[in-house]
């Protein structure tokens, strides 16, 4: 690799890839911005990984191999470690990144240097590499970062960031089995501005080896419950119980949680108008952003305890009252508070 110093560093986890992994480094060397380098840590491979990486004879590749299976986190960990560019994307040897993916989310962040983190949409394919799904997620800044004390919504593979943000957060958590992701981004979302992009810079392939495969037992969804708790404390110094974090966390059919942490829930939505949300937000398109979230929110709590939505309406139509001229109200604002009118539990 060259003495210079590349603008972007891909780090690339792999174990037991063969079957994905040369049409994912290739998607990487095919950008359209070229000033990279790709670092793929081989987490103990047992099949033929390391030739296929190997075959490649492109000097920007960086081939490292850890000394025992450590686990995704724990790989990305080593590759930050030695990463050269001013600003790291992340990509899983089973996905794709399509030609202007770089190109895209570099041009964004160094418009807006104080975002620290960017995501985009991405397409669901199959091992064939078909498209099963689309998702061209609604962009946002402010509005995705407070989505993100919630929930993961920037998918491990379209994740760029600046490299200096991922230094003063620390690492990924290597004791976390999944959703290591989302605990760092949670971070950085503590910290800092991040965004997310319309458009289409990716894809997500799923297949039985994936690690997203095993998100939906019982013990990744413990682990969820555990990271929302963290992500809360650090945003709001408040401590809640693993029912509430369920409830405010991502959809689960788990009916792990009572009345109290329904309440203890619309608690935590009353703190964040007073101060919080109006430091994040820039500007009054963001605040409409930021009260359609926070209003969809109260939405998902009321739909697991109906008998809270008069509170829940009473705290939104009297914080909505409160700020007109500032921007508050649009007709999305409006569909967000009818919809949470009309909740019903969910099934």
């Amino acid at each position: 690799m060259g003495a210079e110093s590349p603008t972007v560093s891909v780090v690339m986890p792999a174990h037991n890839a063969e079957a994905f992994l040369a049409e994912a480094i290739e998607s990487v060397l095919c950008q359209t911005f070229a000033d990279l380098e790709l670092i793929v840590v081989d987490d103990e491979s047992t099949d033929s990984t390391a030739s296929i990486v190997h075959a490649f004879a492109d000097e920007r590749i960086c081939y490292l191999r850890t000394a025992r299976r450590s686990g995704p986190g724990a790989a990305r960990n080593v590759a930050l470690h030695v990463a050269r560019g001013a600003y790291v994307a992340f990509l899983d040897a089973d996905d794709l990144a399509y030609p202007t993916r770089l190109a895209t989310q570099l041009a964004f962040v160094q418009a807006r240097p104080e975002i620290a983190l960017v995501g985009a949409g991405y397409d669901d394919v199959d091992p064939s590499g078909s498209t099963i799904a689309t998702f061209a997620t609604p962009s946002g800044t402010a509005s995705v970062r407070l989505k993100m004390l919630f929930d993961n919504v920037i998918a491990t593979s379209l994740a760029f960031a600046r490299r200096d943000a991922l230094r003063e957060v620390g690492p990924f958590d290597e004791s976390l089995p999944v959703c290591e992701d989302y605990e760092l981004w949670g971070r950085i979302a503590c910290r800092y501005p991040i965004a997310r992009l319309p458009a289409v810079l990716g894809a997500h392939r799923e297949h039985p080896g994936s690690t997203y495969a095993a998100e939906g037992d019982a013990g990744a969804a413990a682990v969820r419950v555990r990271v929302v708790q963290n992500v809360l404390d650090l945003a709001l110094g408040i401590q809640v119980s693993p029912g509430t974090a369920l409830v405010l966390g991502s959809a689960s059919s788990s009916s792990e949680y009572g009345l109290e942490d329904c309440r203890e829930a619309l608690a935590v939505l009353e703190l964040l108008p007073r101060g919080l949300l109006e430091s994040w937000a820039d500007g009054a398109a963001d605040r409409r952003a930021l009260a359609r979230v926070w209003i969809d929110k109260h939405a998902t709590v009321v739909s697991r305890e109906p008998q809270l939505k008069g509170r829940a309406l009473r705290t939104v139509v009297r914080e909505l009252a409160r700020r007109p001229a500032r921007g508050a109200w649009d007709s999305a604002v409006l569909i967000s508070l009818l919809r949470l009118a009309l909740v019903r539990r969910e099934p």
